[in-house]
């Protein structure tokens, strides 16, 4: 990811362009129709693999890097792969970040080791602003 990424920010858009292809195909959507199934109840093993793997890519983006010049060049291509995925025809009427956006709550509260079932204590305790 950290070496192929960074071509997000190309100026030859066939790169740019194969590289938001296959963020989406190995990042995105498993992650988006994980949040589908999981809204129906149904995930296959093949998916579930899919899943954690999407994860896994996203959590050592960057991860060896000690370069701090390096570092900011992935993230930024990281930054920009995802949002030229959401800008994109594929995700019209939301199809794309609302599923997505929900999938990173529920990894969030997990990560946090909050339950969805804790989810309405935490609301209550959010002050008005």
């Amino acid at each position: 990811a950290d070496s192929v990424l960074p071509l997000v920010l190309d100026v030859e858009a066939t790169y740019s362009g194969r590289v938001v292809d296959m963020f989406f195909g190995v990042v995105v959507e498993p992650i988006v129709e994980y949040a589908l199934a999981r809204e129906r109840n149904h995930a296959d093993e093949n998916l579930n693999s899919r899943y954690m793997s999407a994860w896994r890519i996203l959590a050592n983006v960057n991860g060896g890097s000690q370069e701090a010049g390096a570092g900011r060049g992935v993230m930024g291509a990281l930054k920009q792969a995802l949002s030229k995925v959401l800008v994109s025809e594929r995700n019209s009427s939301n199809t794309i970040a609302r599923p997505l956006l929900r999938e990173l709550r529920c990894v969030a509260l997990w990560s946090l080791g909050l339950g969805e079932n804790d989810r309405p204590k935490i609301e209550n305790q959010v002050p008005n602003s």
